[in-house]
């Protein structure tokens, strides 16, 4: 510790022991006080982290169902058609429809 430390210790030292009756009556009585009190309940202490959590999960799960959704494939015309066995059996005739409309446009 430095000087103005020890000195300034020493002041407040001193300023304690000058203290008059009543003061110290007082500042007895907020202490008994203060110790009689009975200390807070473990849960209440954790309630802010406990309501941070549950606000982190939430958001969560909103920020999380879109992207579910988005990982499905989606439903469409094309791949109910590539689901028919009708598609499989008129294959030639697909390929062949492709090809005579790419050389009529060229």
């Amino acid at each position: 510790m430095n000087t103005f430390e020890e000195d300034l210790r020493a002041t407040l030292r001193k300023q304690e022991n000058a203290l008059d009756g009543h003061t110290l009556a007082r500042l007895g009585a907020a202490r008994r006080a203060a110790l009689a009190t009975p200390a807070a309940p473990w849960w209440r202490l954790h309630v802010p982290a406990l309501g941070g959590a549950a606000l982190a999960m939430a958001v969560a799960v909103v920020m999380l169902m879109p992207m579910q959704e988005q990982l499905r494939p989606p439903t469409r015309a094309s791949e109910q058609l590539l689901k028919d066995p009708q598609f499989y059996e008129d294959l030639d005739f697909y390929m062949w429809l492709s090809e005579s409309e790419m050389g009529n446009r060229g």
